[in-house]
């Protein structure tokens, strides 16, 4: 499993129980992706975190597991929702680069052989 969660305390009681639901299911956790991670504003690159900081990395570190990839806010993002076509499929902008590098990071770490069921 793949935890994504923005960095409010809220959303992070909210991890902990998906966290320990697929505990129970036996299911890996891989690790975390940190959503709306801050705000950049465009003309000044002053970095603004909206919805807090850091509570992704509390949360890896209680796990023992890694964050991923945090993710700022965007526009292209939602941008790219509303129009039914993700920013993931866009590899010349800021954020598609975001979340290729995000699949790439999965398949390099995680990516296992999965036996034939028919040998």
């Amino acid at each position: 499993a793949l935890i994504v969660c923005t960095p409010q305390e809220v959303a992070m009681l909210d991890a902990i129980k998906a966290i320990n639901a697929f505990d129970q299911l036996d299911i890996p956790v891989w690790g975390i992706v940190e959503n709306m991670a801050g705000f950049e504003v465009p003309e000044t690159k002053q970095v603004f975190h909206i919805f807090g900081q850091g509570k992704a990395h509390e949360l890896a570190n209680r796990f023992h597991t890694e964050v991923m990839k945090s993710i700022p806010l965007i526009s292209t993002i939602r941008e790219g929702g509303d129009k039914g076509s993700p920013c993931a499929l866009h590899s010349t902008d800021q954020a598609g680069k975001l979340f290729q590098d995000l699949a790439s990071l999965l398949i390099q770490r995680r990516l296992q052989p999965v036996a034939n069921p028919f040998l």
